[in-house]
This record gives structure tokens, sequence and C-alpha cells, in this order.
């Protein structure tokens, strides 16, 4: 005697099941939908500091001068940055893009001053004057990340290097031996206490002496 055919049913599963299942899963998407948006976000923000940064660089070389742009890695993606090509919000970003250095080989007038004012990641500067004084310091003061700061043919008066003061990420100052002597150093150091100043060969360029953070 053969057994009966037994009958295949379908998986059943209760209404409240169901609707869990929906929660979680509107949940997870919207979650991704938030994600992806961050990251573009980012992405916009990151693109718009990049052409800034290069725009201001081109506008600085017609007047003379010259910028190294650079894209510097301050940390390591996370997986979920990894997973949706995000590159960290403005607090927190991956890297930022910097001008490293600048040579500016005329005297800082205006038109060159509004250029060095977009570049507010520059942490290099050496300045050329023609005059033999430079004038007009206070406008570097939208530089907060600006680090070291070379002069070539000037000398720094007492109002120019109170101006230094604002500059509070300034780590040193490099004068060439041509035009500073040891007493400026001093005079300098008087007034900035903590800058290292640094008198060095009139032969070695402004170019040469712009030293990048490590």
């Amino acid at each position: 005697m053969t057994d009966p055919p037994v009958k295949c049913r379908w998986y059943q599963y209760r209404l409240r099941t169901l609707l869990g299942v929906m929660l979680v899963s509107c949940i997870l998407f919207a979650w991704i939908g938030v994600r992806m948006k961050q990251a573009r976000d980012n992405r916009a923000r990151a693109a718009a500091s990049e052409k800034a940064i290069k725009k201001a660089a081109g506008q600085l070389e017609k007047l003379g001068g010259h910028v190294c742009v650079a894209y510097i890695k301050k940390r390591p993606h996370t997986w979920l940055e990894e997973l949706f090509d995000d590159p960290g919000n403005a607090t927190d970003s991956v890297g930022v893009w910097e001008g490293i250095a600048a040579a500016i080989t005329t005297d800082l007038d205006n038109a060159m001053a509004r250029r060095l004012r977009r570049l507010t990641n520059l942490n290099g500067l050496a300045l050329v004057t023609t005059s033999g004084v430079v004038h007009d310091l206070e406008q570097l003061k939208a530089l907060k990340g600006l680090q070291f700061l070379c002069l070539d043919n000037a000398r720094l008066t007492d109002d120019e290097i109170r101006h230094l003061q604002s500059l509070k990420s300034l780590r040193a100052v490099v004068l060439d031996d041509a035009w500073g002597t040891a007493e400026d150093v001093q005079r300098i150091k008087s007034f900035l206490p903590d800058l290292e100043v640094e008198l060095v060969d009139d032969s070695r360029t402004a170019s040469n002496r712009v030293a990048v953070p490590r």
C-alpha cells in the first residue's frame, strides 16, 4: 500500500512579521540614501575647494607668483567612506587641497593680496620686493595656516612685525643677509619670542627657501 502524496504548502507568515521586515527595509534604505547624499555633498565641497584654490593660484601666477597646489591626506578612509566614496565632512575630512608654497616676485600690492587671501590653506610664502621694505603685511592675516615666511630684499618695520602677531600658525621667518641683520632678528624676536627667525645667504632664491612642513 503506497503512502498518499504530500501536499506542498506555501511558506506562511504573519502580517506582523511582514510589517516588521518592511519597517527594517525602509530604515536601511533611508540610511543608505542619507549616506549617499552626505557623500555627494562632501564630494561637491571638496571639488569646489580644489577649484577655488587652483583658480586663485592661477590668478596669482599671472601676477608674477608661483604656487604649488597639492592634495594633502590627513587620515585614512573609514570603511563606510570607502564604500560610499566619501572624502569626509568639512570638520573631519580625509584630506585637504593646499597651496604648499608661494613665491611672490613683485611687491605685495592690493591685487596680489586679494589673490593671496583666497589661498586660505597656504602654509609657506616667499616675498621678493623691489622697494626694499615690505608693506601691508596686515593683508596676510587671512592666511590662517601660514607657517613659513621668507623675505628677499626687504626689511620689516616695527608696525609690520606687529601685523605678524595675528598669524597664529606662523613658525618661522627667514631673512636674506643682504638686507637683514642680527639686530633685525633680535627686533623680531622681541615682538614674537616663540618665532624662529633665520638669516640665510642671499645667493639662495626665495622659492628655494620656502620650507614645506612635514
